[in-house]
């Protein structure tokens, strides 16, 4: 219901936790490619790439027109089914939007609607499509895939990346907080400007495998001065947000966990020889699949409305050429709704759970000659009711102040950011002597 906040405040919160382990190891950037030459080339794409489609956009003005609808009705499809203004083709029961963002010369991005889909040319190339369905009997699915274009990396680039920082995290010892602000030194003051870092721990442990523990808190008033619509709506929708996540495998051990409480992130995880290891049992490689468990609640208007114990299964893709995990909903979560809302519950909130369930997945993939794509997919129905109207209703608000002022200012913060990190990854790769 308060998609704005969810996808600006995790982003940038998933961003800070990779920045910190990141901090804590040089020999991570020089793994981004198969020597120096060709992983400082490919950070200096992959960072663009981040920076150019997360900073500030421009919108062409039908497409401009068409996010506002949409938005609006994303739980009442049927207000824009017909809107022929917003879809660039259509097939019976079915909607489609296309859109296309490209770098522009100066430094700034456009996206526009575009029924063709761009050959991905240079980095940060991107192609939308959003599509509509009708069920029938008031039952409607999206499905989007959103896709990138990172420049050459591949996905063992990164996954060799990742496997290095958690062996320095395992050898980081008591330098970590050190590193972190010596090594990524822009990142830190870019990402410095909201948040503060309480803690960043790696403690060894008896079995061999070593406890990462890190505290983060945002503090929305420091942009109150340079970005004030940002942190004004980061004040009045995210400081009351609450969040947790486990992940889970079909022992019920647990692989790490993320809670958002008070204005504070927390991450727990453990790690052993370059790879996630059980919270509380012998190290082991990760299964193919796990399990989440997910908890959020929200304050909207007077209300404050979200879910416990979401269940979803999420499948690992480890093949050479991708990398990336789906996690499928197939379990109704316990829902947290005003008292009034009860008596209008029933079959509608239990739709995007039934049949085939919501889905989602992130991947980044490559092949021979063709750029590397990181792509985010997901399936979701609904089931057109009241309760859905008033609860489309109480995020209408959300929305509409994070497109007054506060989109822009946030795509700004998280485009700095990207900038100060692909800056601070580039000069972490040192030229072959």
């Amino acid at each position: 219901m308060i998609l704005p906040t969810i996808r600006q405040t995790f982003l940038v919160a998933a961003t800070f936790g990779a920045a910190l382990e990141a901090g804590s190891c040089r020999d991570a950037a020089s793994k981004l490619g198969p020597g120096p030459t060709e992983a400082r080339a490919n950070a200096v794409q992959l960072f663009s790439a981040l920076e150019a489609r997360f900073g500030p956009l421009e919108f062409d003005s039908a497409l401009s027109a068409a996010r506002l609808k949409i938005a609006r009705s994303a739980l009442v499809p049927s207000r824009i089914f017909r809107d022929s203004s917003i879809w660039t083709s259509d097939s019976g029961r079915a909607r489609v939007l296309d859109i296309t963002g490209v770098p522009l010369p100066g430094g700034s991005y456009r996206l526009a609607i575009d029924g063709n889909s761009p050959p991905f040319n240079p980095p940060a190339t991107y192609h939308r499509r959003l599509e509509l369905r009708d069920i029938g009997r008031g039952v409607y699915e999206w499905r989007a895939r959103d896709e990138l274009a990172v420049g050459p990396i591949r996905g063992s680039d990164l996954g060799a990346a990742i496997t290095a920082i958690f062996m320095a995290l395992e050898g980081g010892g008591g330098t970590l907080r050190t590193e972190q602000r010596e090594i990524l030194a822009r990142t830190s003051a870019a990402l410095g400007r909201l948040y503060t870092l309480d803690t960043l721990a790696a403690t060894p442990n008896p079995d061999g495998a070593t406890e990462v523990f890190v505290v983060a808190t945002m503090h929305p008033r420091r942009l109150a001065t340079v970005l004030p619509h940002y942190a004004k709506y980061l004040n009045k929708y995210v400081s009351p947000l609450t969040y947790s996540l486990s992940l889970l495998d079909a022992d019920e051990q647990r692989w790490g966990e993320a809670t958002l409480r008070d204005r504070r992130f927390t991450f727990r995880f453990r790690v052993a020889g370059g790879n996630l290891a059980p919270m509380s049992a012998p190290p082991r490689r990760i299964p193919a699949t796990l399990r989440v468990r997910m908890s959020l609640t929200a304050k909207a208007l007077i209300f404050r409305v979200g879910f416990r114990d979401l269940l979803g299964d999420v499948t690992l893709q480890r093949d050479s050429n991708r990398s990336g995990f789906t996690a499928t909903f197939r379990r109704e979560p316990d829902w947290i709704l005003p008292l009034l809302t009860e008596r209008m519950l029933r079959a509608p909130l239990r739709r995007p759970f039934m049949d085939n369930g919501a889905e989602l997945t992130f991947a980044i993939s490559d092949s021979a000659g063709a750029a590397t794509l990181a792509t985010r997919a997901y399936r979701l129905s609904v089931q057109e009711s009241s309760i859905l109207r008033f609860l489309g209703k109480l995020g209408s608000s959300a929305i509409s102040d994070f497109r007054a002022g506060a989109e822009r200012e946030a795509d700004q913060f998280t485009g700095e950011m990207w900038e100060a990190m692909g800056a601070d990854v580039r000069d972490m790769i040192r030229d072959p002597d």
